[in-house]
């Protein structure tokens, strides 16, 4: 059996358990927004926002007014917290993927075999790639199929489409965050460290990103987040943008670089 196949095996578990956890946060969302959708009226909902302080509505991302009425438009918009969640998940998967060997004291076996580091290393990121994306279209359909049940007069197949620059916004910054993960994988010793240090960068770019979208003077820093360019909001009505999609994939592969030249001069306790 290879390391990619080992590591997958062991993992299975994990993304069951995500993919379970945020699914079930999705449907109940949309199960709500069913019940209660009068709200979300235009007329109403709007006089809602308009009470509510600038920069209240900027963080909620409700700045341009959104009409939640419409359920493509509540779907973008509860995907924001979806796509925070999911970018813990890519995280993690980086952030444990070597740490976890020697943290275990299975880096002993994985050295017994006739392979190198960076065999080792690469098929542990395809491992984990693959994870996510599965996540990732799990998610998705759980997604597509829950507005179809709670709107039957929707098409399957249209639904998809639809959102399909929702599902690419949700891997993209899941990527990126599980490329840095990789590197402070290879770079700490223990799951606590790596996993510690990924969740505050995941943090800390979202509220920068913010910072760059409210205020004007700082609009740069909404570059430097790999979440606030990618809002499924913002990606369902206008598309994505080329620049900051350039940066997150020199981001990731400046990563495994990176990742690569630490974990092969690396030195384990074994």
């Amino acid at each position: 059996m290879t390391i990619f196949q080992l590591d997958f095996k062991r993992k299975i578990g994990e993304l069951i358990t995500w993919t379970i956890i945020i699914g079930a946060i999705i449907a109940i969302m949309m199960l709500l927004y069913n019940m209660f959708s009068s709200v979300f009226r235009p007329e109403s909902f709007t006089a809602r926002l308009e009470a509510l302080p600038n920069l209240i509505r900027e963080v909620m991302g409700l700045g341009d007014y959104p009409d939640l009425s419409k359920v493509y438009a509540f779907t973008a918009y509860i995907f924001q917290y979806v796509l925070l969640l999911s970018c813990f998940y890519g995280g993690i998967i980086g952030a444990k993927a070597l740490t976890s060997e020697e943290g275990k004291g299975t880096i002993e076996f994985l050295y017994a075999q006739p392979i190198s580091r960076n065999n080792i290393l690469w098929q542990k990121i395809l491992s984990g790639m693959i994870r996510y994306l599965l996540y990732s279209i799990f998610i998705y359909g759980i997604t597509c199929l829950m507005i179809m049940v709670l709107n039957p007069g929707m098409n399957i197949s249209g639904i998809a489409i639809d959102l399909f620059r929702v599902f690419l916004a949700l891997l993209y910054a899941g990527y990126v965050f599980l490329a840095l993960g990789f590197f402070l994988s290879a770079l700490f010793r223990s799951n606590a460290e790596s996993i510690s240090v990924i969740m505050a960068l995941i943090l800390i770019s979202y509220i920068v990103g913010l910072m760059g979208d409210i205020l004007s003077k700082f609009h740069f820093l909404s570059y430097l987040s790999p979440i606030q360019h990618v809002l499924p909001l913002t990606v369902f009505n206008g598309g994505f943008r080329m620049l900051p999609l350039i940066i997150g994939v020199l981001v990731i592969c400046v990563s495994f670089i990176c990742a690569m030249i630490r974990y092969n001069k690396k030195d384990f306790l074994v």
